[in-house]
């Protein structure tokens, strides 16, 4: 019966896949029965270590007993209405109050939506528009964000797409600049400051953290130039720090977007920041030239919002964040460890509870390197944990409250078999 359910899915899906930017190969491919706490069980009972916790949203584990509680007590009154429910006012106030920059904010279902809103935003704010973004930096799959998503060498002006069906004019309203590079985004913004409607970026760059001064630079570059500085804050947003990026680096934008963890497991994100360029969306100003509309069958979704605010409001118990910082602080030495001890050309980078192993041996500060280290590997490496029933995502592991030193130990001697394995298969070379 399962093996019957997992085939239908090549019937009814183009490649069996999810659309994810994650897949398997026929052998390693199940069907997820449940998950708890750090882990995750198929159909068969077998059990896995997850380290995707979908994919960043499960900062609590699976099935936290406050989450199911709050969602189903939701259930029970009502899944969706289209109106304000005591839910939706809680997650919004819970979230303005944390976010630095948050004067007002506007719920949307996905993160792809809320970057997408905030450009929107900014052009109509400042009546400009171009967009500068990090090159390799991810802010979902709209027609904007896949400009430069995967650039290895670029010309800043004319950026390639990492899409077909995006027409040739999306492109040309986005710039590029490297991450940790203050100085291009400098002179880009010296030449083209005057048309630039906001600067957009991942505080951290997936899972590479900014130089000292980096983000107060790019804050200084919009100032200075009148644009927006935008946070993506999907991955740094209650995950770094209680006021996310913003207070983990004490650079406030002028709007951030949020995602993942604010649904506690549902579908919601939000963009949020200054009451001035949110209000250009209010209703009654709908007459007005610059008027933005927001508009969808299920944002600020009830159901979203009752777990997501319970997943805030265990957040805001004491020790929560030095309990993330600790477990990721754990898994980057264990791993650095295994790194060193089996000879091989490699770097393990991350910050808080988010972490990634990349094969080369320059340093990583920006997707150049990124893009230049042995991606073939990773997959290869990705693949291998699967096998071993630990589960990590293309581009980063996910450790949440509920990961414990056992989990650690585990995780850090599946990379230990998988590289060794690796050393001895001939793809990796250890360093004399």
């Amino acid at each position: 019966m399962v093996s019957d359910l997992l085939n239908s899915l090549d019937d009814s899906l183009p490649g069996g896949e999810l659309g994810t930017l994650l897949s398997y190969p026929p052998e390693l491919r199940f069907l997820a029965a449940k998950g708890s706490g750090s882990k995750l069980y198929d159909e068969d009972g077998n059990e896995y270590l997850d380290l995707l916790m979908g994919s960043g949203p499960l900062i609590l584990g699976h099935c936290h007993p406050a989450v199911m509680a709050a969602a189903k007590a939701q259930l029970e009154q009502c899944s969706t209405c289209y109106q304000p429910t005591p839910s939706i006012a809680e997650l919004a106030e819970l979230i303005v109050s944390a976010s630095p920059c948050a004067g007002k904010l506007r719920f949307v279902t996905t993160g792809a939506e809320a970057t997408y809103y905030a450009m929107r935003l900014a052009r109509a704010f400042t009546g400009r528009e171009k967009i500068v973004k990090c090159a390799g930096a991810y802010h979902g799959c709209h027609d904007y964000s896949l400009v430069g998503f995967l650039a290895g060498d670029y010309d800043p002006l004319d950026a390639p797409v990492n899409s077909a069906g995006i027409p040739e004019g999306s492109s040309r309203t986005v710039m590029l600049s490297d991450f940790n590079d203050l100085d291009m985004a400098a002179d880009l913004m010296r030449q083209h400051g005057d048309s630039v409607a906001a600067i957009i970026l991942e505080p951290i760059l997936g899972v590479v953290p900014p130089r000292d001064g980096f983000l107060q630079g790019l804050r200084e570059l919009a100032d200075k130039y009148g644009s927006l500085l935008i946070f993506d804050e999907m991955i740094t947003g209650f995950r770094l720090a209680w006021g996310g990026a913003q207070e983990a680096f004490s650079v406030v934008p002028d709007l951030a977007c949020y995602g993942k963890i604010i649904g506690g497991g549902y579908p919601t994100a939000a963009v949020c920041g200054r009451e001035d360029v949110l209000n250009l969306s209010v209703f009654a100003n709908r007459a007005n030239p610059d008027y933005v509309l927001f508009s969808g069958t299920f944002y600020a979704n009830p159901m979203a919002a009752a777990a997501g605010a319970a997943t805030l409001r265990e957040l805001a118990k004491p020790g929560m964040f030095d309990r993330l910082n600790q477990v990721g602080t754990s898994i980057r030495s264990g791993l650095r460890d295994v790194v060193d001890d089996v000879g091989i050309p490699a770097q393990v980078v991350g910050i808080g509870p988010v972490y990634n192993v990349f094969f080369t041996d320059q340093p990583i500060v920006n997707h150049r390197q990124i893009m230049s280290s042995r991606m073939d590997l990773s997959r290869d490496l990705l693949l291998r944990l699967a096998r071993e029933r630990v589960l990590i995502s293309s581009s980063k592991g996910w450790l949440s409250t509920v990961h414990d030193e056992a989990d650690v130990a585990r995780a850090v001697d599946a990379y230990r078999k998988c590289l060794t394995d690796m050393v001895d298969a001939g793809l990796l070379q250890a360093k004399n």
